[in-house]
């Protein structure tokens, strides 16, 4: 047997970000980012099941093309009250992929919102309380879209998903920070909440 994959990535990322402060302690930051990425994969494979000499294509072989893009926009205020600091956001993205075999196309779109926010409340000079809240995501790569079966060995054969989601995770976090003269103290408890979780699963009564 002999395999031979050639695969081609190209990406591109566009930014663009604003900034200005209306008073010392009000501050206001808003951008956009695009990113594009193209991944063009070809995996052939040849046998000669006889040893005679004569190659022939095996179905094992298989082309791939992965095609996303991801707009997004943000926009974050910043904001200092008494012995507060506080800052709130959100951005907003519209992404789309297509994932396609030699035969069968895989188109999937879909938006999302992430809002995020801290509070800060400074006890004295030397000690800060900070309580935050942000929203994740994980996009799915494309071995785990690709379900073109991937032999491990003659037993164990791995099938990806081209209609997964993605992760989305939902973290909070407190905090609290201490200045000493020697050193500091900090002490982070947090909770984190995954939705559409990817994972794998084994079927071991398939043949």
């Amino acid at each position: 047997e002999r395999d031979a994959n050639d695969a081609i990535t190209k990406q591109f990322t566009g930014q663009l970000d604003y900034m200005k402060a209306f008073k010392p302690r009000t501050k206001l930051e808003t951008g956009y980012k695009g990113n594009a990425r193209w991944l063009d994969r070809s995996y052939f494979v040849t046998k000669d099941s006889l040893g005679t000499g004569d190659w022939t294509r095996s179905n094992l072989s298989n082309d791939l093309e992965f095609d996303e893009t991801v707009h997004a926009a943000y926009a974050v205020v910043s904001q200092g009250l008494g012995k507060f600091d506080l800052q709130g956001g959100l951005r907003g993205e519209y992404a789309t992929r297509d994932f396609s075999l030699a035969t069968k196309s895989y188109p999937y779109n879909y938006a999302s919102l992430f809002p995020s926010g801290v509070a800060m409340y400074n006890l004295t000079d030397m000690t800060q309380i900070k309580a935050s809240y942000s929203r994740r995501i994980r996009r799915p790569g494309t071995q785990e879209l690709n379900p073109f079966p991937s032999f491990f060995d003659v037993q164990n054969i791995f099938f990806g998903n081209p209609n997964l989601s993605p992760e989305y995770t939902d973290a909070y976090e407190l905090g609290l920070t201490k200045n000493m003269p020697k050193g500091m103290v900090q002490l982070s408890p947090f909770y984190r909440r995954t939705t559409n979780v990817i994972r794998v699963d084994i079927n071991t009564t398939d043949t």
